[in-house]
């Protein structure tokens, strides 16, 4: 099927796609929101910086139109948890859609706390890393949800060492293997999004 993808920042811009193409999806289109403060209202952020994006592709053509929109936000330190916050903003964006007349599939997955608590849901990528001064996925443990990835990436790396996060997150978007049970039990967040695609792959081979 073909996807359009938004995301939050500029490691979801360059990772997504890596982890969408996994399950043999065409992305025809990627784009980030350059942040999502947790300072604003949730409802008005989806509103402002979300529908813009997922009303210009309801109203291509048929032919241009996507067959699922697939928007990625990190959920960082927000009270609500990730189902609760994904429903609010899917019911925001169907609501804003049929008031102008408009049909497009869309879901929202949110990250628990971020993006990159996807990206280090198999540590054991990295504990043979040169960046690092101990094994961090010991630090991980047995889930990478809720953890501030951020903080043990700084508190684990060598004097002089720095985390590019385009591109080492690309890598380990490359290397993580989304059918592997373990991997989706240490982020349970992650596991949504890999169910929502194969949940398109699942419509797509029976239609």
């Amino acid at each position: 099927m073909k996807i359009e993808i938004i995301g939050e920042g500029q490691t979801e811009y360059y990772c997504l796609p890596t982890l969408v193409s996994k399950f043999s999806h065409t992305i025809v289109g990627v784009h980030h929101l350059h942040g999502i403060g947790v300072q604003f209202d949730w409802e008005k952020a989806i509103c402002v910086k979300v529908y813009p994006y997922v009303r210009a592709f309801a109203k291509r053509n048929a032919v241009n139109r996507p067959d699922k929109v697939i928007v990625v936000i990190d959920r960082e330190t927000r009270m609500q948890c990730c189902p609760e916050l994904s429903e609010r903003a899917t019911r925001c964006l169907h609501r804003l859609l049929r008031k102008e007349n408009l049909i497009i599939p869309v879901c929202v997955v949110i990250p628990n706390r971020i993006f990159e608590s996807w990206l280090f849901a198999d540590p054991k990528l990295l504990d043979n890393s040169p960046l690092f001064k101990t094994a961090i996925s010991k630090a991980i443990g047995n889930q990478s949800d809720e953890k501030n990835i951020e903080e043990l990436i700084k508190t684990h790396l060598k004097p002089g060492k720095k985390w590019v996060k385009d591109a080492y997150g690309k890598k380990l978007a490359q290397s993580l293997d989304l059918r592997d049970s373990k991997v989706l039990k240490r982020s349970r967040s992650l596991a949504k999004f890999v169910k929502e695609l194969q949940n398109i792959q699942t419509a797509n081979l029976n239609s």
